[in-house]
Order: C-alpha cells, then structure tokens, then sequence
C-alpha cells in the first residue's frame, strides 16, 4: 500500500511540474510574444491555435531573429530549415503555416515591371486598408510578424534577374533591394504600404502586394532601435510627400543630390527627412571589376563607399525582427549560382564592344539624347522606353545601353539554371551546405552552360 503511495506521490509532483512547465511555456511564448500567436490570422480560441505550433520549429525560426545580424551562412542554412519546415507543416496539417503560404500566392492584378503604382489608384481599393489587418497596440499584425512604421525591408525579389548589379560590388550581397514600411493616410483613411524607388521613380506599394510571391521571394524585417513615435509620425507624412515628387533611379548612388536615388538611397533619405541620422554605407565596387567599370563608365565611384541593401543588415543600430519566406527555395538557390558565376566572370573576364549587340550604339545614342533633358527627340525615346524625362534612370549612357542585353541574358540563364535544378534530388538542395552545392560538378555543369549567352560579352 505505501509502494502505490508513494508511486502515485511521485506521479503527482512529475506532473504538477510538467503542468507548471507548460505554464511557463504558454507565459514565455504567448503572453510574452516570444511565439506571435496574435499574428496568425482568425478568430480561433487560443488553445486551438496552440496545438497548430510545433515548439520545436519555432524554437529554430527565434533563434535565428535572435541572431541580428546573421551572415550568408546562417542566412542560407535557415533557408533550407524553412522550406524542409514549410514540407513537413503542410504534410502535417498545420494550417496557420498553409494560410501563410495562402496568403504569399493571392494574385492583386499587379505587376512591377509593366508601371508605376500610382498611390492615387490603388488606395481605392478596400482590401488594402489598415481595417482588412489586423492590429495590437502600435504594430500592424501581417503573415506571422508585426510590423512597425520605419521597419527596413530587404528582400530577393522574384524577377529572375534580381540582384545583377550587386555583383559588380566587392563579395556576394544577400539581397538585391531595400525599401520601408510605412502607414499613408488619405481621405481619413490609413493604408499600409512599402515605399521604394523603382526604375522610374518612387512610389509606394500595398503591402499584402508587396509581400506576395509575385514580388518577393524572400524578405527580413529591420528595426531601428532609436526609432521613436514622433520620428514614425514624420516618416508617414514624409513617405506620402516622397512618392509625390519627381525622382528617378541613379546607377552611380550619387549621395550629393537627391532627385536620383538608389533604393539603399532611399530608405537612407525617407530616415532623414524625418528627423534621424543619415544611414552610411560600406560597400564598394570590387577593383577586380575596374577594366569593365571603365567601359561601362562607372569608374568615377569605385573609391567611395556605397550604401547597398546589404549594409543594413549589418548596421548595429538595427535588428532583425522577422522573416517572410515564399518557399522559393530553388529559385533562390538559381539566382545564387547565377550571380556567384556572374561575379566570377566580372572579376576575370573582360568586356568587349565588338561583342554587344548590334542595336547597342543605337540604344546609347537614344539614352544620351534623353540625358540631355531637352529636345523632342530625347522626350520622344524617353516616352516610348517607358519614363519621362524627368524619371529617366540616371548613369553612364554605356551601362544603361547595355543594361537590358545582360537582363535578358542572366534571366534566361537563371531559369535554366532553376529547371535543372528541379530534376536534381530534393534532399540535397534541403540539407547541403552552399560550398558544396556550388562546386557540384553537376551543379558548376549546369551553371557555365546557362552563363555562356553572357559570358559570349566578355573576351
């Protein structure tokens, strides 16, 4: 009789600790928000959104915001923690994950690379209301993670050729763009948006477009430290005089003006003008390029710093907050190996004008004569490329002659790269480290013989 006692004893203290173990959890990761509960969209009751989280996921996808400032490395073997998660939470029903991914593939009838998104037209529109989110506090709860006025967003984005041109910067640049969320009011009415620069000036966009797989692959959220409500207020009210006013895209990132910018530029300004410091860059053009900035006409900058999308990742006054992953594994991948090899074949490799396309004199005719800023013929080309006079892109007449020849080219070479990799196994892009998927001998095959369209530039 004492034995079952002092059996049912120690039965009860092991679980009154598992109880108060659960305690702390529930304490730890839902009152604390340590686990953003909140954030999973719907009207569920709280234990049943609870028994939809897999700790132990979770546990990986904190511990990686935990790190701030996390390098390639990191970054990439998160990667393909995600997608291997994204798999196995479907496969188990998951649904706060498959609404997620839902979400990433709605479809808002816009597209980047055919116009401007005039703020005017799509604040029309009730779906893009602060009212269609949901709220706690300052923070506007979006696709598992808050957002705040200020918040840098770095993102991949889903053109095939994203991120070309950082690979003329010295070392390999996690992401091709920067912009910032922001909250713009009109008409009595709040809309949250993403203000960037575009190729033909800066404009904002919705953020559930944004976000969406038709835009991004893959994106982090920065938080500024300093940031203060007063600050968040300017910021509003600077983004909706920003997009605005005439501005165009500078190849050069020319930081002694301000009607030509960068997307890096940009953020950097929107921060400015709205009371704080500005943001200062540590990158720069590689000199192993300088032979090809030379013909491109770029090399007037290759001794200064350059504020690049990366910089931000790295600046200790910001954190990484959250992550929006589009499970696009493999594209991300292919545009890797894409611009790893087109670094490799800037840094050795020379251009050759004899190689460019027959139009290419005639293409740079047309740009210098819209640089000009008058006559009719340069407003007459600038119209028909797509820009104004006042918006055409900014930079040497060569590399933006050029620019739509190497675009078309790495974009091809990029989805070839991609449907090679769909027929590869699926265990070995999930679970091998970058350096040995790069120097695959399949993989490498598969990359020079995509790359050789661009590589016929070069001697």
């Amino acid at each position: 009789m004492e034995n079952i006692q002092s059996t049912l004893r120690s039965f009860l203290k092991y679980f009154i600790f598992k109880v108060y173990c659960l305690f702390e959890l529930i304490v730890d990761r839902v009152v604390c928000n340590i686990v953003k509960v909140k954030t999973m969209k719907g009207n569920k009751p709280l234990k049943l959104r609870l028994k939809e989280v897999n700790y132990n996921n979770i546990d990986i996808h904190f511990k990686y915001l935990s790190l701030s400032h996390p390098n390639l490395i990191e970054r990439f073997a998160f990667q393909q923690w995600k997608s291997r998660f994204i798999i196995d939470t479907i496969n188990n029903d998951q649904k706060w994950i498959f609404n997620d991914l839902n979400e990433s593939k709605k479809d808002y009838g816009m597209k980047l690379d055919i116009g401007p998104f005039q703020f005017s037209r799509w604040s029309r529109r009730n779906e893009f209301e602060i009212s269609s989110y949901e709220l706690d506090g300052t923070s506007l709860l979006y696709r598992n993670n808050r957002f705040e006025i200020g918040d840098i967003i770095l993102c991949n984005r889903s053109d095939d050729s994203d991120g070309i041109y950082t690979t003329l910067v010295e070392g390999f640049q996690n992401f091709s763009h920067a912009a910032m969320f922001t909250i713009l009011e009109k008409d009595n009415k709040k809309f949250p948006a993403i203000v960037e620069v575009q190729d033909d000036g800066v404009f904002a966009v919705p953020l559930r477009v944004y976000l969406s797989k038709k835009f991004c692959t893959y994106v982090e959220i920065y938080r500024h430290k300093q940031i203060t409500p007063q600050i968040q207020k300017n910021m509003s009210l600077e983004s909706l005089k920003i997009i605005h006013e005439k501005h165009g895209f500078d190849i050069m990132m020319d930081e002694s003006q301000s009607v030509y910018l960068s997307c890096a530029l940009t953020v950097s300004q929107l921060y400015q003008r709205s009371g704080m410091s500005k943001f200062l860059g540590h990158s720069r053009y590689s000199l192993k390029t300088l032979k090809n900035l030379q013909i491109l006409g770029v090399e007037s900058c290759t001794n200064q710093d350059l504020l690049m999308p990366d910089d931000y990742s790295k600046m200790e006054d910001l954190s990484l907050i959250g992550v929006i992953d589009n499970n696009c594994l493999n594209e991300i991948i292919a545009r890797r190996l894409m611009k790893e090899r087109m670094q490799e074949v800037w840094q050795t490799k020379i251009l050759n004008p004899k190689n460019f396309p027959i139009l290419f004199p005639v293409i740079k005719f047309g740009v210098q004569q819209v640089q000009k800023r008058t006559g009719v013929l340069g407003s007459l080309i600038a119209r028909a490329a797509g820009f104004t006079i006042e918006s055409f892109p900014s930079g040497p007449s060569a590399f933006i002659a050029l620019s739509p020849t190497v675009v078309a080219r790495v974009e091809k070479a990029s989805r070839r790269i991609s449907n090679g990799l769909v027929k590869m196994e699926a265990n070995f892009l999930h679970h091998t480290p970058w350096e040995e998927i790069s120097k695959h001998p399949e993989v490498r095959s598969l990359v020079l013989n995509a790359m050789n369209d661009f590589e016929k530039l070069f001697d």
